[in-house]
């Protein structure tokens, strides 16, 4: 079977998703294909994380199967790794900030929902304990779905403990407790204001470790992730005792 000639010059593009590479003769075919978006996506995680990815990788390798390296390419390889690194946080930096804004646009475009339904929820799920200087907050089976979830959770927290102007222990069930990717950068910046304006300390726990070991997986390696609520109250008692 003949097949039709291809053109002397173009272009070549790889496509990870569908396994496939693509011939085109011209740069116009080329960005009809792919429109600038999509090119300049790829080329962002390109820059900001395959390459330097591929760089730390390789350095790393190095190091391991090549044990007698002079100290001088020793000393390369290791400096190219933690560049590597370097890149890698600058690029997960800049997609944190590029996610957050993109779910803070999202949440003014999100369905209205009823307010005080949710406070109620919000305000059964959350304690005070004085007798410990303490705040009870229960996160279990509760799915921070997105930044609008997680601002309004953290929102009526804040409005609380604005309002006493004290610091607290911060005691969280976390059974259960899921926070979808959309919900990272909210869930990680709401709380940790919480921690740096209102905290002596945060003690999560987790009644499933040890219990369900298939639910309890993804927490159990976590070190501040005590298996049950007593231990949480103990470890505030102790540190109350120490500090007092």
């Amino acid at each position: 079977m003949s097949q039709e000639p291809r053109p002397a010059f173009g272009f070549g593009v790889f496509y990870p998703a569908t396994q496939q590479f693509c011939f085109f003769e011209n740069c116009q075919d080329l960005v009809m294909e792919n429109p600038p978006t999509t090119v300049a996506l790829n080329t962002t995680l390109e820059k900001n994380f395959v390459s330097p990815l591929t760089a730390v990788r390789g350095a790393l390798e190095i190091l391991r199967d090549i044990p007698d390296l002079t100290d001088e390419e020793r000393e390369r390889f290791v400096e190219t790794a933690l560049k590597g690194c370097a890149h890698l946080e600058a690029g997960i930096e800049e997609l944190s900030d590029s996610v957050y804004a993109a779910a803070e646009i999202d949440q003014t475009t999100a369905p209205v929902t009823d307010k005080s339904e949710d406070d109620g929820e919000f305000a059964a799920r959350m304690k005070v304990l004085e007798d410990l200087d303490t705040i009870e907050l229960d996160f279990s089976g509760f799915v921070f779905m997105n930044s609008a979830t997680v601002n309004a959770f953290f929102d009526h927290i804040l409005q609380f403990v604005e309002s006493r102007d004290r610091y607290w222990f911060f005691l969280v069930n976390f059974e259960g407790c899921r926070v979808w990717p959309e919900a990272w950068v909210a869930y990680a910046n709401k709380s940790k204001e919480v921690r740096v304006r209102f905290s002596y300390a945060t003690l999560r726990y987790d009644e499933s470790i040890g219990r369900n070991p298939d639910e309890a997986l993804r927490t159990a390696t976590e070190e501040d992730m005590f298996p049950s609520r007593d231990a949480a109250v103990a470890e505030i008692e102790r540190i109350r005792r120490e500090n007092s």
